[in-house]
Formats: structure tokens, sequence, C-alpha cells
């Protein structure tokens, strides 16, 4: 949540130094895949619950996740205030 360097632009995430967290086969892997073609992907199994899939971020095994759940992020960041934060929101 204290970084700033994806605030306005999520380019440089497209980079090979860059991890991303998804659950293995989920969307988070498929937008990572399509979005973020030459960062690393940290998976987690089909079951984990989204906590699993959410630390490796807050941990920093990751720095990033791609989802289009909106619902879920809501719901984490209500849960756990300040330990996640969206990229660049001003873009989808």
């Amino acid at each position: 949540a204290d970084t700033t360097e994806y605030d306005t632009d999520t380019s440089s995430l497209n980079d090979p130094s860059k991890v991303f967290s998804a659950f293995d086969g989920d969307v988070s892997q498929q937008l990572t895949q399509i979005l973020f073609p030459q960062a690393q992907i940290l998976t987690v199994p089909p079951l984990a619950s989204a906590g699993e899939w959410i630390e490796q971020i807050i941990s920093g095994k990751a720095d990033a996740t791609s989802t289009c759940d909106k619902v879920f992020a809501a719901d984490y960041d209500r849960a756990n205030p300040g330990k996640l934060k969206v990229a660049a929101p001003d873009k989808p």
C-alpha cells in the first residue's frame, strides 16, 4: 500500500523482475499473461484461499495481482485497511 510507483502508470510492472500473484488457471493468471507478459507469475492452487493469494503481495513475495473483481478488493480492503491499493485507479 505504501508503494507509489504504480499510482499513475502500471507499465513498469511488465518486466521480468516483477512477480504477480495469481490463482492457477484463474482469470488472475490469464489477465497477467495478457497485460504483463514479461512479468513472472507466482500461482497458488485453485483451492487456496483468497487470503493466501493476496498474502503473497503483502509479504513481498509478489509485487501485484491482476483481477477484475472489485468486490473482492473492496472486501479485502475493508477487512485489512491500508494493506493494498489499486494501481493506476483511474485506468481499467
